[in-house]
């Protein structure tokens, strides 16, 4: 059987992520409901050799042994994601304009994603590809790059729903969104 992981496998893969949620709930009166949730989501990982591999990654297609540094030598991949949501409901049932039942609340998300690729130093930026033995191929790799991707989502919104006697009902609302996102300039030219 081939040795698949080459001569050089001594690469270290970091991971370290996470998710946490908090939420609030509570019936305030006869009339009020209220609601709040936060959560986050987060990931930072990487692929590192730390000087350990000295030789440019090779890979051979007929006996799928690979030996130096691997294609995602350097690589980052760093994400956040951040979530607040609420809302509130307020009910009145005998006010002297009629029954109201008013909801109002908001979404928030922020998010960002930074999958860099760090220099590869003496290794070099490329991959030889071998073919019996011959190399023949080339892949050259786009590095360093350090892209940044911010993103955020606001969402606000109001609405009443208003009886007036028994055969009249308006249902009014507003929302506001807001969405951006932020691509940057992130190539470099070859």
């Amino acid at each position: 059987m081939a040795n698949l992981l080459g001569d050089d496998a001594g690469r270290l893969y970091l991971l370290l992520d996470g998710v946490w949620k908090g939420e609030y709930q509570s019936v305030r009166s006869d009339s009020l409901v209220m609601s709040v949730l936060f959560g986050s989501f987060f990931i930072r990982s990487g692929d590192s050799d730390f000087g350990q591999t000295t030789r440019a990654g090779a890979r051979d297609r007929t006996s799928l042994r690979s030996w130096g540094a691997s294609d995602s030598t350097g690589s980052r991949n760093n994400q956040d994601r951040w979530q607040a949501r609420g809302n509130a409901s307020w009910f009145n049932s005998d006010g002297p304009l009629g029954k109201h039942e008013v909801k109002g609340g908001f979404d928030l998300h922020w998010a960002r994603a930074e999958r860099s690729q760090l220099p590869r130093g003496p290794i070099g930026n490329y991959t030889l590809e071998f073919n019996r033995g011959v190399a023949d191929r080339i892949i050259l790799l786009n590095s360093p790059v350090y892209p940044k991707t911010p993103m955020q989502f606001t969402h606000l919104f109001l609405q009443d729903g208003w009886t007036v006697g028994r055969r009249l009902t308006l249902n009014l609302g507003a929302r506001f969104a807001r969405e951006t996102a932020v691509i940057s300039e992130q190539c470099r030219e070859a």
